[in-house]
């Protein structure tokens, strides 16, 4: 990454460390091959569509929480959301807001260019890295993928609001190889939101969400069946 800094892009972060492990797994004499999902979160939700369009050894995809528009306008609503939540914004808090959004228009800019270095959610980040999302759309990307595709959503105390789920609805709702599923009493992490959080708390996703997806998979891997046997 340091040697190769001024290109570096989702390819490199993310994308081909994805395939790899499906590559490995498809390998591996325990593992059917035929029916390798992919989950991705947030980012990786992002990218999921990505990722599983030119790898046809990828049977279906889970996308929990994921974003479904340009990277900057999700870290703008973000803190935007966390002002809205108080009853008086911090000048701390005003000043995020005012940096989010000269962030957003600097990577909109159109004379950004390879080899400069622009910041996204206050991190320097190579022009490279967004230039090469600037025209990424994973909702256009997913309605050409013919796999099954789960997307799902925790309504409670997200981190920005519900945008990109609506969106992800919105713009895919006629595909019949997609389902939609969201759990109002979690939040965008798949957590339940405790009253009083204890430092010291340990906090998991629920049963019920990996029961959800874990049978979505068997019914679209011919799993279910062999189970049952």
């Amino acid at each position: 990454m340091a040697k190769n800094l001024a290109s570096f892009t989702v390819e490199q972060e993310t994308i081909e460390d994805a395939r790899s492990a499906v590559t490995l797994l498809s390998g591996m004499h325990r593992i059917d091959s035929h029916h390798i999902f992919l989950l991705g979160e947030g980012l990786g939700g992002y990218l999921g569509p990505r990722i599983a369009a030119p790898d046809s050894q990828i049977a279906g995809l889970i996308l929990m929480g994921a974003y479904a528009r340009p990277l900057e306008d999700v870290f703008l609503d973000q803190v935007r959301f966390r002002i809205g939540s108080t009853p008086s914004p911090t000048v701390a808090e005003l000043e995020a807001l005012a940096a989010a959004q000269q962030e957003k228009r600097q990577i909109e800019d159109p004379a950004l260019s390879p080899g400069m270095t622009v910041r996204l959610a206050g991190a320097p980040v190579p022009a490279a890295y967004l230039l090469d999302l600037r025209d990424y759309s994973p909702t256009r990307v997913a309605a050409t993928l013919k796999i099954p595709i789960l997307i799902l959503q925790g309504e409670r105390e997200a981190q920005s609001p519900s945008a990109d789920w609506e969106h992800w609805r919105t713009s895919l709702r006629d595909r019949t190889n997609i389902t939609f599923k969201s759990y109002p009493a979690l939040n965008q992490s798949f957590l339940p939101v405790a009253q009083k959080p204890s430092a010291t708390e340990s906090r998991h996703i629920p049963e019920n969400v990996i029961a959800d997806f874990s049978l979505w998979i068997q019914r679209h891997s011919g799993a279910a069946g062999r189970l049952a046997r």
